[in-house]
């Protein structure tokens, strides 16, 4: 149960605009829209295993939540003056969502877990997931943490710049492991692996799938490139 409901809540990290990119100026009143879901994409079949296997967990984290967030969004928020709250039962547990209007326009976002589930497992108005949307939504962080705990396990960011390019980076703070996914908007991208801070292996693809590869040891000697 504590796996599941991790999974669940993880999608939240990748979670997605808040604003309209045609109105970046004029702030909404009332409670925000939920986030929704960015999914990736890769490369095509060809591609190396581990990149098209990292890009459909990122994904899988993303679709995982959807149900989730399909509970919270037939259910009308309480709350005024920038805070607001949804709250839903979850496994026999109560599932709150909050949202923070903060001073720069940023809508801070809480995943609250309250009480004993199915398994009987209790939690204790325990924080899941705790992140930022920028106020022109093209920024994202999150954090994810351990069951029950404070601890951070992962770190998510999601950046959407001028030309529609979007960088999505996954951080593993306990081990310093991170991956990252480039989809830029002409379908071209790359991936970047780094285990305990040490860059492991790097692609990149253009827009018709083909791309190439390389692979590092962990004291950075190359080990192994290639093409598809």
């Amino acid at each position: 149960m504590k796996r599941f409901v991790s999974i669940l809540v993880l999608a939240l990290l990748v979670l997605a605009l808040a604003c309209s990119k045609d109105e970046p100026t004029k702030p909404k009143s009332g409670p925000p829209e939920l986030p929704q879901p960015v999914l990736l994409t890769g490369p095509g079949t060809k591609a190396p295993a581990k990149i098209t296997g990292t890009i459909n967990s990122f994904n899988a984290y993303m679709n995982s939540t959807q149900s989730y967030l399909q509970m919270i969004a037939q259910i009308s928020p309480s709350g005024s003056d920038g805070t607001y709250t949804w709250s839903a039962v979850f496994e026999g547990a109560t599932l709150t969502v909050k949202s923070v209007l903060e001073s720069d326009g940023s809508i801070s976002w809480y995943v609250i877990i309250d009480g004993k589930t199915s398994d009987g497992t209790q939690y204790n108005n325990w924080t899941a997931v705790r992140g930022t949307i920028s106020a022109d939504g093209n920024y994202q962080e999150w954090y994810i943490y351990e069951p029950n705990s404070t601890t951070a396990s992962v770190k998510m960011t999601w950046k959407k710049d001028k030309n529609n390019n979007v960088t999505s980076v996954l951080e593993y703070p306990a081990t310093n492991d991170k991956l990252q996914v480039v989809n830029n908007s002409d379908g071209s991208g790359s991936y970047t692996e780094y285990i305990s801070g040490v860059k492991r292996y790097e692609a990149i693809w253009n827009a018709d799938g083909s791309g190439t590869y390389k692979e590092w040891d962990a004291n950075g000697q190359l080990v192994q490139e290639g093409s598809w």
